[in-house]
């Protein structure tokens, strides 16, 4: 009787913790799981809040960009006397008045190109971003960045085209600007390479890929300087395929392009 009594207990002790195993089991692995879970979520939600905000400040710092690059185009042609609309062969002297302008307009130029290159760098991952949504608003900032510098950039270079006195000038050191010689040199290098002409349509590629803009800020300037581009002979090339387009913009890069 008393080993039975013994046993009853064992049963009912062992039942007792395997109970409480269990309930402990139930009632702290799922909440642990629902933790992580949301924590993940939350940390998705924080990661597309923070690409989101991203995505919308420099969307307005483009359109800054746009609209200051304008300014300065629409200054350059209405001075025909310091941008002349006809080939000059030989250099000439600048009043003081006029290097001031051309100073001006260079260094505000130049800043505007820096700062689109910065946002273009911030975004050349795109293809890296979770998510087609994220990957194609990124890509659209980036692509919008390239496109403003680059139209504008080859306006630029066509109104400073006619005057050889500009390659003198605009290629000497700027110390209080932090310019290096050879500036103007860089900058035509640069965007008057095929290379650059080989991204623009690499880009194109890929745009077509993720289908139109839905971003109203960008869609009419993007549509507009890809027509002046193309109008400006600079996207002539053979169709890409979307992964060449996309080995060329990884190949790009963004490193320094002042001598």
């Amino acid at each position: 009787m008393r080993t039975m009594c013994s046993i009853l207990m064992w049963v009912i002790l062992l039942l007792g913790f395997y109970s409480q195993a269990t309930a402990f089991a139930h009632d702290r692995t799922p909440p642990a799981g629902r933790d992580i879970q949301n924590n993940l979520q939350q940390a998705d939600q924080s990661a597309k809040i923070q690409l989101d905000m991203m995505v919308e400040a420099d969307v307005k710092r483009i359109l800054i960009c746009r609209r200051g690059l304008g300014q300065i185009l629409s200054f350059v042609l209405a001075h025909p006397r310091l941008f002349p609309r006809e080939k000059r062969q030989e250099t000439r002297m600048l009043t003081r008045t006029q290097r001031e302008q051309l100073g001006a307009v260079w260094q505000s130029f130049l800043d505007y190109c820096f700062a689109l290159d910065a946002i273009q760098d911030a975004y050349s991952g795109f293809y890296k971003q979770d998510g087609r949504l994220k990957q194609k608003a990124s890509f659209y900032v980036r692509y919008a960045a390239f496109l403003t510098q680059y139209q504008y950039a080859l306006a630029f270079l066509e109104n400073t085209d006619n005057d050889p006195t500009f390659d003198i000038v605009l290629n000497e050191a700027d110390v209080n600007a932090g310019l290096p010689d050879k500036t103007f040199a860089a900058l035509k290098f640069r965007f008057l390479n095929v290379a650059m002409a080989s991204q623009f349509v690499a880009l194109n590629t890929i745009a077509a890929h993720y289908g139109p803009c839905e971003m109203e800020a960008l869609a009419d300037g993007i549509e507009g300087d890809k027509k002046m581009v193309w109008q400006m002979g600079k996207g002539k090339g053979e169709a890409l395929t979307l992964n060449n387009a996309l080995n060329i913009i990884k190949r790009a890069g963004f490193s320094a392009w002042l001598p």
